[in-house]
C-alpha cells in the first residue's frame, strides 16, 4: 500500500511539474522570449524518443503508433530536439485521448516539404531541407467550427471532453 501511495505521489508530482513547465512555456512564448537550443540530431532517434516516452500511455489504451520517414537527404537534422519532442508529444497525447480504445491508430510521419507546398505553410525561412511533421489518427476528428480556436490557450473543443480527458488546454497552444 505504501509503495502504491508513493507511486501515486510521484505521478501527481510529475503532472504538477509538467503543468508548471507548460505555463512557463506559454508565458515565454507570449513575451517572445523562447530560446531555442539547436544542434544536429538523428531524426530516427528523435522519433524513437517521442514514441518511447509515450509507450506506457499507448500500451495502456491499446493504441498503435507507426512512424514513417520519407526524406531523400541526410538522416540528421538541426533543431531544438527538446522543443520538437514537446510538440510531437503534445500532438500524439491529444490523438491518444480521442482515438478508439484498443483500435486506435496513430501515424507519425516526416517528409520533405515539397517546393509547391512551402508557400502553403508560410515558412518564414525556407532552406533546402524543410521537413513536414504530421500526426494523423483514426479518431472522430474536430468539428469544422472549432478548428480556428484549437491552438488558443486554455481552449477545449468540448468542455465535457476536458473533464473526461483532464487536459489543461495548453498542449496545443504550445504546439
Amino acid at each position: 500500500e505504501q509503495k502504491e501511495a508513493v507511486e501515486c505521489i510521484q505521478r501527481n508530482g510529475k503532472k504538477q511539474e509538467s503543468l508548471v513547465k507548460d505555463i512557463l512555456d506559454i508565458y515565454k512564448f507570449s513575451l517572445g522570449k523562447i530560446n531555442l537550443s539547436k544542434k544536429e540530431i538523428s531524426l530516427s532517434n528523435l522519433l524513437t524518443n517521442v514514441v518511447n516516452d509515450l509507450k506506457f500511455i499507448l500500451d495502456e489504451k491499446g493504441v498503435s503508433i507507426v512512424t514513417e520517414v520519407k526524406t531523400k537527404t541526410s538522416s540528421t537534422i538541426i533543431c531544438d530536439d527538446r522543443r520538437i519532442e514537446q510538440v510531437l508529444s503534445n500532438l500524439i497525447k491529444n490523438s491518444i485521448d480521442f482515438v478508439p480504445w484498443k483500435e486506435g491508430r496513430i501515424l507519425l510521419k516526416v517528409e520533405e516539404l515539397e517546393e509547391d507546398k512551402k508557400e502553403e505553410f508560410k515558412a518564414a525561412y525556407i532552406n533546402k531541407k524543410d521537413l513536414l511533421f504530421t500526426v494523423k489518427d483514426n479518431g472522430e476528428g474536430i468539428p469544422e467550427d472549432k478548428i480556428d480556436s484549437l491552438f488558443e490557450k486554455f481552449y477545449q473543443v468540448d468542455v465535457m471532453a476536458s473533464r473526461k480527458y483532464g487536459g489543461t488546454g495548453l498542449g496545443l497552444a504550445i504546439c
